[in-house]
């Protein structure tokens, strides 16, 4: 069963792969596989060829705890043919899937096979064609022409391995990963185009935000581990990272214990208070409160923001939503002053939208603002603590602006995954997601928790998690 190692080449294939043999002159070797590759391509695949490796026996390993995909990933080899050993000997130790172009679903192989008459025969009794390049390299794909269209653009472009940032961000990257992936960065109004149209505001919120801005290109390693995999990353520093000494660690002492989901950052990203009141446009009885909270976002939050998803309470009346949470430092001062004038500017531009004010402490010395339409509650609103605290339930609000007896910094299952993630507690993280997979789905599932962070240096920002699996 080892030979699911090569199901992320191989699922490829199957479909997709028919044409015959060729041999093609390529680029001189010299710096593997990103040599034969455009400077251009938008995605870059890099696996460990060691089928008999340590990463693809720890991965064989993890694969046994989902049964149903064990079952799928054979049944996806099952029409590919040859042995294990015949697969050994047509792959090199690194085999390389590469997306030139994104919008057109194309992927070639590149590979040093052990044996190139056994990978021509595997590939082609597979439907697919395969390629002499130079200094030992072999390209597989669907067909010739997808074969000479890499090439064409690898010399129109200049290769990948010119690339400053391709160079710089896998630079980072561990060389015993089983998977090492590099995506090329571009500018967003690009990516937004290929998007299905958003409802207004959030379409035009997008649209300012992404304005002349880029989207980062990124590095990622995953390397197969006895407790699950462990994530290592980088990119390049976007426009507006969120920057803070603390992390995104004090509003995690305050957050209640077991959320399905938590993202934090050391503070809210640059620009979005221009998306806001960008997106206020001109016309809309949305326009005045984007604009308030455009000019207000920046003045206003003075940390960290956080959001949270906690599971629906149970009740037997009748069904109840996920709470969600935002949390937000803030100058309580002005936030005080901003929420007083959206409630009342919300209850005058929204038909049947009212505000009350509600008690979120059993001491009722604390109180919170709730948006009802039409007589149901919508959003709860409070402001305690230098906190601003936004909930689409009572129960997210209640008791939350005080310091949490069961805080989520407090959370075994949290303290878990950051001891497998990082090797303890971190505190200056620049973001941060967390994510309680068992508790989100079925406990009985393999997955567990995902914990990521992101921290900026420099240019760069790298990224190191852990995603447990049991």
């Amino acid at each position: 069963m080892r030979r699911v190692a090569l199901l992320a080449l191989v699922a490829l294939l199957p479909a997709l792969l028919t044409g015959c043999g060729a041999s093609l002159a390529s680029a001189p070797a010299g710096d593997g596989a990103a040599d034969f590759l455009p400077s251009s391509v938008d995605l870059v695949v890099s696996l460990d060829g060691d089928l008999e490796g340590e990463q693809w026996a720890q991965a064989e390993e993890l694969l046994n705890r989902f049964p149903r995909l064990k079952t799928f990933a054979g049944e996806a080899l099952g029409g590919l043919g040859g042995t294990q050993a015949e697969w050994d000997a047509a792959l090199g130790p690194e085999v390389v899937l590469a997306v030139v172009n994104l919008e057109y679903e194309e992927a070639v192989g590149l590979t040093r096979p052990d044996d190139p008459a056994e990978l021509r025969r595997l590939v082609e009794e597979a439907g697919g064609t395969v390629a002499e390049l130079d200094g030992g390299w072999w390209a597989a794909a669907r067909d010739e022409r997808a074969i000479e269209r890499l090439l064409t653009a690898r010399a129109a472009d200049g290769a990948l391995s010119g690339r400053d940032d391709y160079r710089r961000l896998t630079g980072e990257l561990p060389d015993d990963a089983l998977a090492r992936i590099f995506v090329r960065g571009g500018p967003a109004d690009d990516a937004l185009a290929d998007l299905p149209v958003l409802p207004e505001p959030l379409g035009r919120a997008l649209d300012c935000l992404a304005g002349g801005r880029d989207i980062p290109s990124a590095a990622l390693a995953l390397r197969a581990e006895a407790g699950g995999v462990r994530v290592d990353g980088a990119l390049d520093r976007p426009e507006g990272w969120p920057d803070g000494e603390d992390g995104v660690w004090n509003i995690a002492d305050t957050a209640p214990e077991r959320p399905l989901l938590f993202a934090g950052a050391a503070s809210l990203p640059e620009g979005v208070d221009r998306a806001l009141a960008c997106a206020a446009g001109a016309d809309g009885e949305l326009t005045q409160m984007l604009r308030l909270l455009g000019s207000s976002a920046t003045s206003l939050l003075d940390g960290e923001v956080a959001v949270a998803v906690y599971p629906a309470a149970r009740r037997s009346d009748r069904p109840s939503p996920p709470t969600v949470t935002l949390w937000a430092e803030v100058d309580e001062e002005r936030a005080r002053g901003t929420v007083e004038e959206l409630a009342g500017l919300a209850s005058t531009l929204v038909p049947g939208l009212t505000v009350e004010d509600v008690d979120v402490d059993p001491d009722q010395t604390r109180q919170a603002k709730v948006l009802l339409q039409d007589g149901e509650p919508l959003l709860y609103v409070g402001v305690e603590l230098g906190l601003l605290v936004v909930s689409n339930t009572e129960r997210g609000v209640e008791g939350l602006l005080t310091i949490h007896d069961a805080p989520l910094s407090a959370d075994t299952r949290f303290r878990a995954a950051a001891d497998e993630a990082f090797g303890g507690y971190p505190t200056e993280e620049d973001v941060l997601l967390y994510l309680d997979a068992a508790a989100a789905h079925d406990e009985r599932a393999p997955l567990d928790t995902l914990l990521l962070a992101a921290k900026a240096s420099g240019d760069t920002v790298r990224v190191e998690g852990f995603l447990a699996i049991d």
